[in-house]
């Protein structure tokens, strides 16, 4: 009887399962509430053009000569908000959950350029200045919202889920694609071309001079301003708008 009681626990001990449970109570930290006064911390990092949100956050950039990236939060959180330069992009991170809606965590950013703007989550990212980029990028994966001016020769924007991406300046060509119910504003982004393509219930709203070219599976919807010609090519309930 006792050898197979040992036989059953080391079986036990050995299973996937009991490895899984135990990482993953290893792994497990609670919410840190917002505890102290809010500091100000200014991060030492490389030169970077693009930016990339993957935590609760609201981060503020402006174009200037001088590189700078200061965080305010909680004094508790700010040795688990990690700021560093990989491959050109300035990933900004948090290592622990923080309670939600609770001691917002605000970012100032200024740098000479920007080229790109990603949000992984349902941070926001406002661009206060206008910069100027052979080609502008923006993607949002989650509920995020990103508001940016550029004067950019391509303009490519990407929205998977409900977030938000809002645009004004000056590009030829710009491409939006949508993937669920996110929003894409950019009546105040003067192009030449636009081409959309948006697969859900997705809206975007554009501004083309010479040609737009649609594609919707879905109910989502285009509106658009200026006059171009028109390709439209719609599966399901889909609209185009015009928005003149």
């Amino acid at each position: 009887m006792k050898t197979k009681k040992l036989i059953l626990i080391v079986l036990l001990l050995s299973s996937p399962a009991f490895f899984l449970t135990s990482c993953f109570k290893a792994d497990y930290y609670p919410c840190i509430r917002p505890r102290g006064n809010v500091l100000e911390e200014t991060r030492i990092t490389p030169s970077f053009s693009g930016i990339e949100l993957r935590m609760h956050a609201k981060v503020f950039v402006k174009k200037g000569d001088t590189l700078s990236v200061k965080i305010e939060a909680p004094e508790n959180y700010l040795e688990y908000i990690d700021a560093h330069v990989s491959g050109n992009i300035l990933l900004i991170d948090n290592s622990r959950c923080f309670s939600s809606n609770q001691g917002d965590v605000i970012i100032n950013i200024t740098t000479p350029t920007l080229t790109s703007l990603k949000i992984s989550g349902s941070g926001n990212i406002e661009v206060y200045d206008q910069f100027d980029a052979e080609t502008f990028k923006t993607d949002i994966s989650g509920s995020g919202n990103i508001y940016v001016k550029t004067n950019s020769q391509i303009v490519d924007s990407h929205i998977s889920g409900s977030g938000n991406i809002e645009i004004e300046g000056f590009t030829t060509d710009q491409s939006i694609s949508i993937s669920g119910s996110g929003d894409y504003k950019a009546f105040g982004l003067i192009s030449d071309h636009a081409d959309a393509h948006i697969s859900g219930s997705g809206s975007c709203s554009v501004y083309a001079e010479e040609t737009l070219k649609v594609r919707i599976s879905g109910s989502g919807d285009v509106r658009y301003k200026g006059h171009p010609a028109i390709d439209v090519s719609i599966s399901g309930s889909g609209k185009v708008i015009n928005a003149n």
